[in-house]
Formats: structure tokens, C-alpha cells, sequence
């Protein structure tokens, strides 16, 4: 019976390397189960166009599938960031005077 784990078995058969290929693209493979696929695929050319496949569509999705953001935007949360900070920094300062206070009031009794 065959083991499913795609990091113990052998590869022996194209679904075995086709399952093991994107783990093979990602190099999360061990050198040894890597010369395995690489073997693999020299041998066999539909797994080979399957690889190429992928790694072209890869290629794809990195070049074209970046979102920019309106220079706007950026500048509306930029402000918004600073905003929040100084309000965060005036909460403090007045949380310190407070306590200063408190404490003041706490000596002087």
C-alpha cells in the first residue's frame, strides 16, 4: 500500500510528481527528493510541459497581478496614522499629568 506523504514516497509515477511539483517549485524538498522530480521531468515530457506550465503562469501572476494603491489613499492613511499617533501621544502625556497629580495629592495627605 502506498504511503501519501509526498515527502516519503519515491516518485515512481507521474502523479507522484506532479503532487511533489509544487513543492519541487518552492524548494521545500529535500536535495535528494529534488533530483528525484528532476529526473522525473527530464524523462517525461508531459510532466516536463505541466512544469512549464507552471512556472510560466508563476511568472504571470508575479509581473502582472500587483495592486498599486492611488497616491490618495496613501496619503489619506499616512494622515490618518499620524493623526491617531499625536492623538495617542496627547492621551499619555494628559494620562501621566493625572497620575502626577494623583500622586501629588497622595504625598501632600
Amino acid at each position: 500500500m502506498k504511503s501519501k506523504d509526498a515527502f516519503e514516497e519515491p516518485v515512481s509515477e507521474c502523479d507522484d510528481a506532479i503532487h511533489r511539483l509544487y513543492y519541487f517549485m518552492d524548494g521545500a524538498l529535500t536535495e535528494d527528493k529534488r533530483v528525484q522530480i528532476k529526473k522525473h521531468l527530464d524523462a517525461c515530457p508531459p510532466c516536463l510541459r505541466v512544469y512549464d506550465f507552471e512556472e510560466e503562469l508563476r511568472q504571470v501572476i508575479a509581473n502582472h497581478c500587483q495592486e498599486t494603491v492611488p497616491e490618495g489613499l496613501r496619503e489619506r492613511v499616512a494622515a490618518a496614522i499620524e493623526e491617531e499617533a499625536k492623538k495617542s501621544l496627547h492621551r499619555s502625556k494628559a494620562k501621566e499629568r493625572r497620575e502626577a497629580r494623583q500622586e501629588a495629592q497622595g504625598n501632600a495627605s
